[in-house]
């Protein structure tokens, strides 16, 4: 009975360790948003600003997807790399795109398909660490609004409709297709206790 104690109290000092750890990341990462969000693009170091934020995103992603997983979400483990893997493209896309002159708007486009690839696999760990499981053959997923969604780095109307004319920016041979396969990712079909659950709530 003494171990059992000793281990389950070692449990969740792991998963409350984690879950400080990653209420620690969703705020930083939502303070880089909000001061994206906040740049005037009317400002000289306008630029400067905004690729800056994108530097602490990747930091902050690359610090979340080094975290020590509980047992208990696993399947966190790869989503976060891979979160990781497409941040640091899309940041390095984006340096490359706005320090050029004159600026270029093609590799911008494909920064923007790796940032959404990192910001769908970070929507999948929050799904997980709610406790919730994506259904689907493969895995179906509708996002509403992503977490690093809107702000400076959205396209208008007309730019979104300009660049689905021109078609998928992978079709004109500028960036490998995502090869996100949710069958190789692991989603436990046991439901969290209530005890582990409500600590990552």
């Amino acid at each position: 009975m003494c171990m059992w104690i000793l281990t389950a109290c070692g449990e969740d000092e792991e998963l409350t360790a984690y879950q400080e750890d990653m209420n620690t990341f969703f705020e930083n990462i939502a303070a880089c948003n909000d001061g994206m969000n906040a740049i005037n693009a009317s400002d000289e170091d306008a630029v400067d600003q905004l690729l800056s934020y994108l530097d602490q995103l990747q930091s902050e992603v690359t610090w979340m997807a080094q975290l020590e997983t509980p047992d208990e979400f696993s399947a966190v483990d790869s989503l976060a790399d891979e979160a990781d893997e497409n941040m640091q493209q899309a940041v390095a896309l984006y340096h490359n795109a706005y320090e050029a002159v004159p600026y270029d708007d093609v590799t911008a486009q494909a920064a923007r398909q790796y940032y959404d690839r990192a910001n769908l696999r970070i929507q999948y760990i929050i799904m997980i660490l709610h406790g919730q499981i994506p259904e689907g053959e493969g895995i179906t997923y509708i996002e509403d609004e992503g977490i690093l969604g809107g702000g400076y780095l959205n396209k208008t109307d007309d730019e979104s409709q300009e660049s689905e004319d021109d078609g998928p920016a992978e079709e004109n041979g500028e960036m490998p297709a995502d090869e996100f396969d949710t069958d190789d990712t692991v989603f436990d079909e046991e439901p969290v206790e209530d005890g582990a659950q409500e600590n990552v709530q």
